[in-house]
């Protein structure tokens, strides 16, 4: 059985402590069974969640070793064809050397630049810790989403209003200027200099 071999069963069928036992070591198989069953289905579902998910998704450990990466992810960080695993997440996210990962795990997300000179990539991270429950970190989740179209939309806003603003406040302010003359009066023609 701690090998795995769990489907050896007893076929003692005596009544007595040998029977008693044999039949116990059948109902531990089969709990053993049901144990490993479930497990291995929530595995699948782990792994079928983590494969059809849109964003990226990392797992480390507490040293921020990267020990688990969704397809997502390495697309993300363009390590496709590197191995991920092992490599340090600061590292592997850029993160500046200085910023150290609170005690109690806590991040608050953070807007991440994978520009090239050609385009335009940008990646909200989402920092969770995994602990166990009450003890220390054991690691990290990191969510990626690529927030690149959301940004170029919010900036494309904030330059058409800005150019709104600007074609407005030109003729106002020569519109300005114009009321202002008006206000003073009638101009004395005779103080010009090139008018007789």
């Amino acid at each position: 059985m701690r090998r795995g071999i769990s489907r050896v069963r007893s076929k003692s069928i005596r009544i007595d402590e040998i029977g008693q036992l044999a039949r116990s070591f059948n109902e531990l198989t089969d709990e053993l069974l049901e144990a490993n069953a479930t497990t291995e289905a929530e595995r699948r579902k782990l792994t079928s969640v983590l494969e059809n998910m849109t964003d990226g998704v990392i797992a480390t450990d507490r040293t921020l070793r990267v020990i688990l990466m969704n397809d997502q992810a390495k697309d993300i960080v363009e390590w496709m064809t590197r191995e991920s695993s092992g490599r340090n997440l600061k590292i592997l996210l850029a993160l500046e050397t200085t910023s150290m990962i609170p005690e109690d795990g806590t991040m608050p997300p953070r807007l991440l630049d994978f520009s090239s000179e050609d385009e335009l990539f940008l990646v909200r991270a989402f920092f969770s810790p995994v602990k166990k429950h009450s003890g220390p970190i054991t690691g990290m989740i990191i969510v990626l989403h690529d927030v690149t179209e959301q940004e170029q939309v919010e900036q494309d806003r904030r330059e058409f209003v800005a150019n709104v603003s600007h074609e407005l406040r030109t003729p106002l302010t020569t519109m300005r200027s114009y009321l202002e003359a008006l206000a003073e009066g009638p101009i004395k023609m005779r103080n010009w200099p090139h008018v007789s």
